[in-house]
């Protein structure tokens, strides 16, 4: 019963306490989330952002190419044939579907 009486109190509390709006009286706190409410509403609207530039693309033969120049099982070597072997990996999980029957239950 208590419970539904603080519920109560809460909705009406609710109810009666006004709308957080600018007043005549000067700007509002602002917690940064969101749209400014203290700037006027042409200045609020967000400017369409630049598209990043992509970094070079870098294929899987342009690895093996730098692959065959490295001496074999330097560092080097295991590094880039690590990134070519994870690459390998994406693309094949990508792709990758399983049949719903298949999986166990």
């Amino acid at each position: 019963m208590s419970k539904f009486v603080c519920a109560l109190v809460v909705a009406a509390a609710t109810l009666l306490v006004d709308d957080c709006r600018v007043s005549a009286e000067g700007p509002i706190a602002w917690d940064g989330l969101g749209q400014d409410p203290n700037k006027p509403p042409a200045a609020r609207r967000s400017k369409p952002h630049s598209k990043p530039t992509p970094e070079p693309i870098k294929t899987n033969a342009q690895r093996e190419n730098a692959l065959s120049t490295l001496e074999p099982n330097s560092a080097a070597w295991w590094a880039l044939k690590e990134e070519i072997d994870a690459e390998n990996e994406r693309q094949m999980q990508k792709n990758l579907a399983i049949c719903p029957r298949c999986l166990p239950k």
